[in-house]
């Protein structure tokens, strides 16, 4: 039932909704890799990134058969996400009850921020489903330790922290779950042996996660000392420990409001582990898991709206029993009427159908429709001109770079403020190798200061070999001013020039 739900939100708003949407840069980003990957993988191993290139070989596989597409990449991850909501949908109805089961989606997607999330194609929504799910498969077996169980939700696991090293945050809750059992160990008849069973199963999970996270980096040919590199060395260096710790604890406690609905049901949620064993079993290890994540989020002060997952995940799993307990505790003090438990499950449907649809609101108000226009625009233009144009250079690398085909400039794929942040680019740098070989287009988006990483030239570079061709609410696109002679091309109009045509008429 939980994975259908979701499946079906998530399928309904792909084509409901119009592609752009509020991580269209980040996705812009990673497809962008992806293309380079497709294109030419000598190159994909040897450009910079900080984060493993796993993702990208998975999606370059699937798009062998399906053709670049957005929607296809967004639908393996929505396939990835529906399959972790059902196994914590499963082992919530056979832990505490189905109605525990039913309760998760609704709490879990309350926050459009999250619904969107679970369906668009980064690294966070495509790595924490394997690690999760494989650190939910594991505690489910520490009653009946198996090591073909262990190595295989290690495998799960592995394979997660190879797409991106932060899904340990949600996989940590095997560990929680582990030091539970331990503690539980000491009521066992033979606690030695108990333990020493518990102590094998860990070994072999923790053991088959670094195998095979280290395989595929050794067959991505992910260069290691990257990580010494990386955006996050850069930002605790910049910015003292001292300083940046009370705004980024806050920032992350802040972050908790993302799922309200559950945030409220979390003194509940403590009150009822004093008398339910049960429910206390499955609510420690997902607590500790919000606190050292929280923890970690107030360490490190650069702060994305997608890190919301990493709250929302353990609040949902907390309050979801806790929201069946109450229920059935009302139901049990309501008089015996034969309209008792319809009238109930009819509240409980409504209640939940409210929280997906003021989500859902929040939803279908993010898209501008001009702004969509506009960039299918530009995606037309590239498109038109994509083998001509050999590379292009965007200061925003939205969605359309990738539809339309066009690759990045070598040595620029991925020019994103992390790469100031650890040093790795200048204003200066971006330039001169702009200079050295000029790209076939150049999108400018005016709405960025002329200083920024994302827009390292200036006029004068622009006018001197570039012909401005289009201007719209997506940016300004530039062309080579030998192709755009050689290739007749000619200005487009721009979009108020068009707009003011049209009301002519």
């Amino acid at each position: 039932m939980t994975p259908l739900l979701f499946w079906g939100l998530a399928g309904t708003l792909q084509s409901w909704i119009q592609p752009a949407g509020i991580f269209e840069v980040n996705e812009g980003i990673e497809l962008l890799k992806v293309g380079v990957l497709k294109h030419d993988a000598l190159w994909f191993r040897s450009m910079w990134d900080d984060q493993p290139g796993t993702l990208m070989w998975i999606l370059s596989w699937i798009f062998h058969w399906t053709g670049p597409s957005v929607i296809a990449g967004r639908f393996l991850v929505m396939a990835l996400n529906a399959g972790l909501l059902g196994l914590l949908a499963r082992t919530l109805e056979t832990r505490l009850g189905r109605g525990s089961s039913l309760a998760l989606a609704p709490l879990l997607l309350s926050d459009s921020t999250v619904l969107q999330l679970m369906g668009s194609v980064m690294l966070e929504p495509a790595s924490i489903p394997f690690t999760l799910g494989g650190a939910v498969l594991f505690w489910n077996r520490l009653d009946r330790p198996g090591a073909r169980t262990s190595a295989f939700s290690g495998a799960l696991t592995g394979l997660g922290l190879a797409i991106k090293l932060t899904a340990v945050l949600p996989a940590q809750v095997a560990g929680w779950a582990y030091l539970w059992a331990l503690w539980e160990a000491r009521l066992h008849p033979d606690t030695a042996i108990r333990r020493r069973r518990l102590h094998l199963q860990a070994a072999i999970h923790a053991g088959t996660a670094i195998l095979v996270c280290s395989c595929a980096y050794w067959l991505g040919n992910y260069d290691l000392r990257i990580l010494s590199q990386s955006h996050v060395v850069g930002v605790l260096k910049a910015q003292p420990f001292s300083e940046s710790l009370p705004a980024a604890f806050w920032i992350s406690v802040g972050a908790w409001m993302s799922a309200l609905p559950a945030l409220a049901l979390l003194p509940s949620s403590l009150i009822v582990c004093r008398t339910h064993p049960t429910h206390r079993a499955w609510t420690l290890p997902w607590l500790a898991t919000l606190l050292s994540t929280t923890a970690v989020f107030s360490i490190y002060p650069f702060w994305h709206n997608y890190y919301v997952i990493h709250f929302t995940l353990p609040l949902a799993a907390m309050a979801a029993p806790t929201l069946a307990l109450l229920i059935r505790g009302l139901l049990a003090r309501l008089p015996a009427s034969p309209l008792t438990r319809p009238t109930l499950v009819a509240a409980t449907i409504a209640g939940s159908a409210w929280i997906l649809s003021d989500s859902l609101a929040l939803f279908r108000r993010q898209p501008n429709a001009d702004r969509s226009a506009a960039l299918q625009e530009t995606r037309v233009l590239l498109s038109e001109y994509r083998e001509a144009l050999g590379s292009v250079f965007a200061s925003t690398p939205h969605l359309y770079l990738f539809e339309s085909g066009v690759l990045p400039v070598k040595g620029l794929e991925v020019v994103v403020e992390k790469r100031r942040q650890c040093g790795n680019l200048t204003p200066k740098s971006v330039l001169e190798t702009l200079r050295q070989a000029p790209p076939g287009a150049i999108i400018a988006d005016p709405s960025r200061s002329s200083t920024s990483i994302y827009n390292p030239f200036n006029r004068e570079f622009l006018d001197s070999g570039y012909s401005l061709i289009l201007e719209n609410g997506a940016g300004e696109v530039w062309i080579r001013k030998d192709l755009v002679q050689r290739l007749g091309i000619t200005r487009r109009p721009n979009r108020t020039a068009r707009l003011i045509e049209e009301l002519k008429l």
